[in-house]
């Protein structure tokens, strides 16, 4: 037995494990052993993270049901869903079914940013995430619930547009990361509200701060709006709002889930300050009134710093809309046209086929970092032995 493989035994013996499941490890360590290693390291890094969550994803999402957790967990919950998975004694519940989410990114940038079928954006590598929320005369779109109308990939550059129709709104979510002065890269975000119906529409749209991600639970153990425009997760700054919400809400995993107090009742700088929640589930919005006419529509933007909490708290960040959304989209199009320019390119007869070669060469150019390219962001983004194989053997 390696030294690593002695460690583990014996912390599984102080956790009074039986002789059996002692058994089993000593042989899965005995099969999978790599010159006399035991476990090779990368998969204990990979492990981990997995087995971490997926417990806390046990213990947490299926005792708070009545919260909106990413559309995932409510599918893979529901008995009447296609995507149910009985659970029994299964100690831990992770995404096994809608692991589809897409990759943001600049083409010299280190992190990306994910966003899942439903326009939720996580800021990695901060696992919080960031979702979109309307409400009319209460009654409330949580995008977990319903099926988007459409949701789509620029052809040119990497920006996910997301599109639902509700009660005579039409709600368009826009995502890209670019880069900025600091030389960091930064999520730009915007909703667009759109009145189709023919009638004036008087609502709220919420930017919500959730303490979830397309993997499962992502502790906030702090939440705090320094300023009506300013949103501080886990002490370190998240969200840069460019325009002045007419209220906040805070909550926590005592007061419960801040879904349920979307409307307003008041206006200015009402829910300013902060909360804290030893149990990770600090939760908060932004709320946003709007009174629509027919065929009129109202957009609300907002950033984060794709970078981790420490990094944040040391170096200076910018906390001001000073350009506009549309000239960073514009900015974002441009370096992308550039990228493209270089190299080869592939054009084929079918419509379907090109689509797929334009989003996988998009996703290659994000995730190139430096010496090598990773095989996705999130839990994919560090070296896997079996694709640097492949890559060798081809």
């Amino acid at each position: 037995m390696n030294f690593n493989s002695f460690l583990v035994e014996r912390v599984l013996k102080q956790l009074n494990i039986p002789d059996s499941s002692l058994k089993h490890f000593l042989l899965a360590s005995e099969l999978s052993n790599v010159e006399g290693k035991g476990f090779p390291k990368e998969l204990f890094l990979l492990s981990a993270p997995m087995i971490s969550r997926g417990l806390l994803n046990y213990g947490l999402l299926q005792m708070k049901r009545g919260w909106v957790f990413p559309f995932w967990v409510h599918r893979q919950l529901n008995p009447r869903d296609p995507a149910f998975i009985p659970r029994s004694q299964n100690p831990l519940l992770m995404n096994l079914t809608h692991r589809n989410w897409t990759a943001l990114g600049t083409p010299k940038g280190y992190h990306e940013a994910i966003v899942d079928p439903r326009g939720l954006v996580t800021p990695l590598p901060r696992e919080w995430s960031l979702d979109s929320w309307l409400s009319v005369n209460d009654q409330h779109l949580f995008p977990s619930f319903v099926d988007p109308a459409s949701q789509t990939l620029a052809p040119d550059s990497p920006q996910i547009t997301t599109q639902f129709n509700w009660r005579g709104l039409t709600l368009i979510l826009d995502t890209f990361v670019s880069g900025t002065r600091t030389r960091s890269d930064v999520v730009f975000h915007r909703a667009v509200v759109k009145n189709i119906s023919s009638e004036a529409i008087r609502g709220t749209f919420c930017f919500a701060i959730r303490p979830f991600n397309p993997e499962g639970v992502a502790p906030i153990e702090s939440l705090e709006f320094k300023s009506v425009r300013h949103a501080y997760v886990n002490d370190a700054i998240g969200v840069v709002f460019a325009q002045d919400p007419a209220f906040v809400r805070l909550s926590n995993a005592e007061e419960g889930d801040s879904a349920g107090d979307t409307m307003p009742s008041g206006t200015g700088s009402e829910g300013l300050g902060r909360i804290e929640c030893k149990q990770g589930l600090a939760n908060g919005f932004a709320g946003f009134q709007f009174e629509l006419e027919p065929r009129a529509e109202r957009a609300f933007h907002c950033s984060i710093a794709l970078a981790d909490e420490k990094e944040l708290r040391r170096n200076s960040t910018l906390l001001s809309w000073k350009v506009p959304f549309e000239k960073r989209q514009s900015d974002h199009q441009t370096v992308w046209k550039q990228e493209l320019m270089q190299g080869s390119s592939l054009f084929v007869g079918d419509d379907a086929l090109q689509q797929l070669f334009n989003a996988s060469r998009l996703a290659l150019l994000q995730l190139h970092d430096g010496m090598f390219v990773s095989p996705g962001p999130f839990l994919y983004h560090h070296f896997w032995f079996r694709d640097g194989s492949d890559a060798a053997g081809s």
